[in-house]
């Protein structure tokens, strides 16, 4: 197709102000039901997940998931994210950075 570039699939980077996370629940998720669909697409889009969350988003789900944890390769965090959160998302293959 003339005009049309072949993009090589990007890592996604997703930072999540005011979204919620559950390692071993529904995965990313949102209350927003309009943001869902465009994140959801962006994960899509990616060959790398890597959430960016402080440890207060954890274990709180929302309405709206874009990510199921299995897509997830990585979560930066910080100091406070509760071992056993740690665990279950090491046991789901994601490697928690805490920072």
């Amino acid at each position: 197709m003339p005009g049309h570039r072949s993009h090589p699939r990007q890592k996604g980077l997703y930072c999540i102000p005011g979204r919620d996370w559950h390692p071993v629940g529904r995965g990313a998720t949102t209350p927003d039901t309009s943001e869902a669909p465009i994140k959801r697409r962006m994960v899509q889009a990616a060959c790398e997940i890597v959430l960016l969350a402080d440890s207060t988003k954890c274990g709180d789900e929302k309405f709206a998931r874009f990510a199921s944890i299995s897509e997830v390769s990585k979560l930066i965090t910080d100091n406070s994210i509760p071992s056993s959160e740690v665990i279950a998302l090491d046991g789901a293959g994601v490697e928690v950075i805490r920072n």
